[in-house]
């Protein structure tokens, strides 16, 4: 199983063409929905879902507040929503949504959406290193058999690293896909700062890092080559 999904949809009937839609999408997800962004707040706090699919028009709140959310979480969120505007699409874009789909929506088109994102979100397989693996089912990372807590950030970072494994990633892009509201220079001290602990977890001699590299003006990457 891929894990958990999470719809955060108030119309029924529209709650069961989304979960049409992952059924036809082939990945082999359990399936939670709620009508609140509340409630979806609280879920995104105690039980972090694998993909969250969000409305924007929720009756408590601004659906949008949720995807900031899950942003700040590192949680991947697909927007399907009514409002079509270009400026609405692109503000779902800009706070990190990995998607946006307009309604009415095609059941088999949404499917091939949803399977493009998690393509894009996790790894093809569980990579691993001589002393670190990464299990992407699970979300967790092993040191020596010993399982390793990260905090969100750095597991989207390691999750991001390991999606293009022996390729380069800019700064600047792990700042943008990991949406940090700091500005610049800020920014990209707060992607270092993240790097260093990862570093500190993971490497036998962080001082001489051999899984995570980096090079200067082209970024990070994780050591090996990107398995099929």
């Amino acid at each position: 199983m891929y894990g958990f999904c999470l719809i955060v949809e108030d119309e029924d009937s529209t709650a069961l063409r989304i979960k049409d839609a992952l059924s036809r999408s082939g990945l082999d997800f359990a399936v939670s929905r709620v009508s609140e962004g509340s409630r979806a707040l609280e879920i995104l706090q105690t039980r972090p879902p694998k993909l969250v699919l969000l409305d924007l028009i929720l009756p408590d709140m601004d659906g949008y507040q949720v995807g900031r959310k899950c942003m700040e979480e590192g949680i991947p969120f697909l927007i399907i929503s009514s409002r079509t505007l270009p400026m609405e699409v692109a503000l779902g874009l800009n706070i990190g949504a990995e998607d946006y789909v307009g309604k009415p929506f095609d059941t088999l088109e949404l499917a091939a959406r949803i399977r493009r994102v998690f393509r894009r979100i996790e790894p093809s397989a569980e990579q691993n290193l001589p002393r670190v693996r990464i299990d992407s089912s699970r979300r967790s990372v092993f040191v020596e058999g010993r399982e390793v807590e990260l905090t969100p950030k750095e597991l989207k970072i390691l999750g991001l690293l390991a999606d293009r494994r022996g390729a380069y990633v800019s700064s600047e892009e792990l700042a943008r896909r990991l949406d940090y509201r700091e500005a610049g220079s800020e920014a990209l001290q707060a992607v270092r700062v993240n790097i260093r602990r990862l570093r500190a977890k993971l490497e036998p001699d962080p001082s001489r890092p051999r899984y995570i590299l980096n090079r200067w003006g082209a970024g990070y990457a994780l050591a090996g080559s990107r398995q099929s």
